[in-house]
């Protein structure tokens, strides 16, 4: 979509572009014309840069199952499991306690299916314990 502007003082138009799409490249010419003549000029559109469009309408992020209590021995592994539900796939942040959660190492983030997604920690230690919360 464009729309286009005049500026009596100056004797300019301008065509302006909104929401630029990879449909929208290609060569634009102006033409002006009087009963004394005509004249042109011409400029190339080129759009750069990869475009995402959803395969369907955004939803927002929902939990479709909660978080559960869970209790593991020392040295043991913990799988904390919740069903989340959005479009786009929502970015996801894990807290214990109040503070981010680095995944990475002993600490992983594993996707089950589209919405279920976990947080395993292996070789777990007292240090872990807490009240771990996810972000959607």
């Amino acid at each position: 979509m464009f729309k286009y502007s005049v500026k009596d003082s100056e004797d300019t138009l301008a065509l302006v572009f909104q929401n630029v799409t990879p449909e929208d490249a290609g060569l634009y010419t102006c033409v002006a014309s009087t009963s004394c003549g005509r004249i042109s000029c011409s400029a190339e559109l080129t759009v750069e840069g990869a475009v995402k469009r959803l395969h369907k309408d955004p939803v927002a992020p929902a939990v479709a199952e909660p978080l559960s209590d869970v209790a593991t021995a020392a040295g043991g592994s913990a799988f904390l499991e919740c069903k989340v539900t959005g479009y786009p796939l929502p970015e996801l942040k894990w807290t214990r306690n109040g503070l981010d959660v680095k995944v990475g190492g002993r600490v992983k983030q594993m996707y089950e299916d589209d919405d279920t997604v976990s947080l395993i920690i292996k070789n777990v230690q007292e240090g872990d314990a807490g009240l771990y919360r996810l972000v959607a």
